[in-house]
């Protein structure tokens, strides 16, 4: 399938692909992306986020200003994944407590080879990395920690 390239035209200055969930990455200093015809298709369907980069750039209607007291979710996983902890799930703590006394802790190194097996659209954030509560789904009697996910995500997506 040919290649065309796509512009990031929404408000914040980063962008992960959460419509295809091709993991490609729009930053404010790389704004357009070489992506398959069809994937370009379908993100071009919002308009206001995502243009073809040969088409001259359409304005942004405006919009209302959010009120200031109503958190957005996505801004907090921004936040979030400025701190390097853009995986859901990062707390243990959290929603999803996992309990110790469940066998063995699963390793990054048994965590890896499952990571290209994962859903792209349901088991990714919206910065493209893995969830980790979708990992713990796979080990459903050990324990899987955030820190786990993250070491055995940063090997597979950088081989040596």
């Amino acid at each position: 399938m040919a290649k065309v390239k796509v512009r990031y035209v929404g408000p914040r200055g980063y962008r992960a692909d959460n419509v295809c969930g091709t993991l490609t990455i729009w930053t404010a200093d790389k704004p357009v992306a070489s992506v398959d015809e069809e994937v370009a298709a379908r993100l071009c369907v919002y308009p206001t986020v995502w243009q073809m980069a040969d088409a001259p750039v359409m304005e942004r209607p405006t919009e209302p200003k959010p009120d200031p007291t109503e958190e957005d979710p996505e801004t907090e996983a921004e936040k979030l994944a400025a701190l390097g902890e853009d995986m859901v799930g990062d707390d243990d703590e959290g929603d999803n407590p996992v309990d110790p006394a469940s066998g063995d802790p699963v390793t990054a190194e048994e965590i890896g080879p499952i990571l290209s097996s994962l859903d792209k659209d349901t088991d990714f954030s919206s910065t493209g990395k893995p969830l980790v509560d979708s990992i713990r789904a796979k080990f459903p009697d050990r324990s899987v920690t955030a820190k786990e996910v993250k070491a055995a995500w940063e090997a597979f997506s950088n081989p040596v």
